[in-house]
């Protein structure tokens, strides 16, 4: 059974030095909880892309507050096409 998760347990990810953990560190940390559908995209673009192509019903995103501006402008631009 897979230990779940504590609060101390994220804790010891807080941003110390200016600077987050590799995300592949976190995705290991993810698979340690239980989680087996893990992908680690770097790209912006190529994520959300492979994030709007999963069928799942609860998808979990981490980033940054650079990745959110970042995508809210890709999908404003997306939005503006598809809706007349």
């Amino acid at each position: 059974m897979a230990r779940r998760p504590a609060f101390h347990d994220a804790a010891r990810w807080k941003n110390r030095a200016g600077h987050s953990p590799p995300a592949e560190q976190i995705a290991m940390l993810t698979w340690r909880v239980g989680l087996r559908s893990v992908e680690v995209i770097h790209d912006p673009v190529d994520a959300l892309a492979a994030l709007l192509r999963r069928q799942e019903d609860v998808l979990l995103v981490t980033g940054s507050l650079y990745l959110v501006s970042i995508l809210r402008v890709i999908l404003s631009r997306w939005l503006r096409k598809k809706i007349p």
